[in-house]
């Protein structure tokens, strides 16, 4: 994999409004208990295209092996019905970004994020499993913020 090393930013606190589920990364991992292409092809069919696009990934139950809630949505609540607001946490966020055509692009960069905290030199830097976030723009750009606890 030779995406371009995350740098760290300081990310101001924020409400998303969207529609959730609660899911696990094994359950992402198969296409019969897979919650996410449903929850994002029901927000893209009723999206405004102006609005950037967030998927925020919350409440986790423990790590990445736990549940977690999804959350797909935009900082203006433009969404029909009921619907979730997450606030995301102000505080230092390691920033991944990608390019390419959807999903892969979005697989690829996950499964970096994955080998970069589970490699030891980047021990500088913890997850938080506070809050997490993907942001879409309107090219094929992704850019995973990742919430962490700086050491060191």
């Amino acid at each position: 994999m030779s995406l371009p090393p995350p740098k760290l930013n300081y990310v101001n606190s924020f409400v998303l409004y969207g529609h959730s589920v609660v899911t696990s990364n094994n359950n992402e991992a198969n296409p019969t208990t897979s919650k996410l292409p449903t929850l994002w092809q029901q927000f893209i069919s009723r999206r405004e295209q102006e609005v950037p696009v967030f998927c925020v990934y919350w409440n986790y139950e423990s790590d990445a092996d736990g549940l977690y809630q999804a959350t797909v949505g935009s900082t203006v609540d433009k969404t029909q019905g009921p619907s979730d607001s997450v606030r995301i946490k102000e505080g230092y966020y390691l920033v991944f970004k990608n390019r390419g055509p959807k999903p892969a692009a979005i697989i690829e960069i996950w499964q970096y994020i994955w080998c970069y905290f589970e490699n030891t030199s980047n021990s500088n830097y913890k997850r938080t499993f506070i809050t997490d976030f993907e942001q879409y723009n309107a090219d094929d750009a992704v850019t995973v913020y990742i919430g962490i606890q700086k050491h060191g």
